[in-house]
């Protein structure tokens, strides 16, 4: 078996959902320190019974409207020192969450945590997602340069490819192939690889922002639209840590693709590997794809009239990935990641929405950028080390 440690830092912010949103009475807001207090709602009740209000609270939350400031007041005048955990808010969010018709027109999403500490994590399952997108990325450019050396000195279209190799190669077809039942566990070779969630190392940041989504440029003027999305995100410089665990049945079952596809069979895998798969996936494509359609350090002015959009395109413009070590890698999680970074070009498609249509198209690509704070969301960089 081949052991690695991984350790992850996020380099924009990320969002990775569970599913759940904190709704107005669930927290507090501090207007000076522009923090989010998430209430303990065990101390915050036995605070309301030991000060001998419980009936002031049970008529205050039976009479439950949109604007029972009076119910959000009391709530607060308790909570000071019965919250579990405390978040920043971005200023775009904060003035989104203080107006109160917004505040209750929608939660904001919940980061996932860990229910017995409320310590945020990254699911295993959300690395090795990304970690399957990069293997079957590998298999792609290794058919390239086949065909490249075979046919001709022109790059053949992934989909044109897959079409050749596909016929004469079931176990490829197994690999990149779901049905619609999603039955492919006995089949995908990704079985043979274990990946636990990444726990967070030290402090780690959370804020909350509110995002926004950029078009490709036109005339040289961006489009910034405001989504009614307010996120709670990990932030810039927090790390954490996990393992990758490789099987033997991993190699043997690549090695055997590999040969039916007449290319040359890999000895090991190493840390060099993993990040090489990596690397490549999620730099030389999702990342040179996107700030050349986006274009990142375009001579433009923003459209819209907040204050920070300006700012916003500074930093855009100011984005890039860093060079990195050998056993380095970049990858680009979680939502508003961009369909770029989770499908694979000529081998998953995506349905994308026309507007407000209610239509849609078939595509391999988002046409909008999604923003935190100025950043384009889900970055993170991570290192690989062998585990003797």
């Amino acid at each position: 078996m081949f052991r690695f440690k991984v350790s992850l830092e996020t380099f924009t912010p990320i969002h990775i959902g569970c599913g759940e949103e904190y709704y107005p009475f669930e927290y507090f807001v501090d207007d000076k320190e522009k923090k989010l207090f998430v209430v303990d709602e065990n101390k915050l009740l036995n605070r309301v019974e030991s000060d001998g209000r419980l009936d002031e609270f049970t008529k205050l939350a039976s009479s439950y409207t949109k604007t029972n400031d009076s119910l959000l007041g009391f709530i607060k005048s308790l909570a000071d020192d019965n919250y579990r955990y405390s978040v920043d808010i971005e200023h775009s969010a904060f003035g989104y969450i203080t107006k109160q018709t917004a505040a209750f027109r929608a939660g904001i999403s919940r980061f996932i945590r860990n229910r017995y500490d409320d310590n945020v994590y990254i699911p295993g399952s959300t690395i090795k997602g990304a970690l399957r997108n990069a293997v079957i990325d590998f298999f792609m450019r290794r058919l390239e340069k086949r065909f490249k050396d075979k046919d001709s000195k022109e790059k053949i279209d992934r989909k044109t490819l897959l079409s050749r190799v596909k016929k004469d190669c079931s176990k490829l077809n197994d690999f990149l192939i779901i049905d619609g039942q999603g039955n492919f566990a006995q089949k995908d070779i990704m079985k043979f690889v274990k990946v636990s969630d990444f726990l967070p190392v030290g402090d780690t940041k959370q804020k909350v922002y509110r995002v926004f989504s950029i078009g490709k440029p036109k005339n040289g003027i961006r489009d910034i639209k405001n989504i009614p999305d307010i996120l709670e995100c990990v932030d810039k410089k927090s790390r954490f840590e996990g393992e990758i665990a490789v099987y033997p049945q991993f190699l043997d079952n690549l090695n055997k693709i590999l040969k039916s596809l007449q290319l040359k069979p890999l000895n090991n895998i190493s840390e060099k590997t993993l990040s090489t798969w990596m690397r490549w996936m999620y730099v030389n494509w999702v990342y040179k794809w996107e700030d050349n359609y986006f274009g990142f350090d375009a001579n433009t002015k923003m459209s819209g009239g907040e204050r920070y959009h300006n700012s916003y395109l500074d930093k855009l413009k100011n984005f890039k990935l860093v060079k990195i070590e050998e056993n380095m890698f970049y990858v680009k999680l979680g939502k508003h990641g961009g369909a770029v970074s989770k499908t694979i070009e000529g081998c998953r498609q995506i349905k994308i929405k026309i507007g407000n249509t209610g239509e849609s198209k078939i595509g391999k690509n988002q046409s909008t950028l999604w923003l935190a704070g100025g950043y384009p969301m889900g970055w993170l960089k991570g290192k690989i080390e062998t585990v003797n």
